[in-house]
């Protein structure tokens, strides 16, 4: 959920819970966890009083880049045998795998299933 508030913060509770597939009451829970750790903040909506926009904290950016660092070690751990042209060869397999299996990109597959 911060790495789609990241690619573009200020969405509604409905708006993320429609981009992750999850269920909106799912959704205000996992709002409500994410808030209580300090790492999103509610803010009214600039354009809909009702509605809650949602921010990433600079806890949140924290947490984001130290994922991102942890990933890309293990990225290059796994990926140390292969050479460049064998790397782009199973990137491109695993994605069009991932395609034709029906998952979005970019939304772990777990939560693709609307539950």
């Amino acid at each position: 959920m911060l790495a789609q508030l990241a690619r573009q913060e200020g969405r509604t509770q409905q708006e993320l819970a429609t981009a992750l597939g999850l269920h909106r009451n799912s959704m205000v829970g996992l709002i409500d966890d994410l808030e209580v750790r300090g790492l999103v903040e509610r803010r009214r909506h600039p354009d809909d009083r009702r509605a809650y926009a949602i921010h990433l904290t600079p806890s949140a950016r924290e947490v984001l880049a130290a994922g991102d660092r942890l990933a890309d070690e293990q990225e290059e751990a796994l990926l140390a045998p292969f050479d460049a042209d064998e790397r782009a060869a199973l990137i491109a397999t695993l994605t069009r795998l991932v395609a034709a299996a029906g998952f979005r990109a970019g939304v772990h597959p777990g939560l693709g299933s609307g539950h």
